[in-house]
């Protein structure tokens, strides 16, 4: 991986104005392809419908609508309603490495 410095519109000598880009070869971005793809291959079949904001192509606004309706709808009728999210970057941050290689060992992939 290559790094270059990309300065913004400003004078060349003002370093706090520069951007670092990364420039990542192509083999380099085959493994990352790879692993997407045995992810998707293993959990679009387990995906409900309830998960549609997590897959291509799916409204991720509609979803959120949706969810404030039962919220509101649960309220409206007394019930209890909880909405839980999920930070993964958080999480890698707070765990770290050994966190995020648990999770690549615990996942099964299918035998092709």
């Amino acid at each position: 991986m290559v790094i270059v410095p990309l300065h913004e519109k400003c004078p060349k000598n003002n370093c706090e104005k520069y951007q670092p880009i990364s420039l990542t070869s192509h083999p380099a971005k085959i493994l990352p392809r790879i692993r997407l793809n045995l992810i998707k291959a293993v959990t679009g079949p387990i995906i409900s419908h309830h998960l549609d904001t997590f897959c291509p192509g799916r409204s991720t606004t509609d979803h959120i609508c949706l969810v404030r309706q039962l919220g509101e709808k649960y309220i409206e009728f007394g019930k209890e309603f909880l909405q839980i999210s999920f930070d993964f970057k958080l999480a890698f941050l707070l765990y770290g490495k050994t966190g995020y290689e648990i999770f690549w060992h615990t996942m099964v992939f299918p035998k092709t």
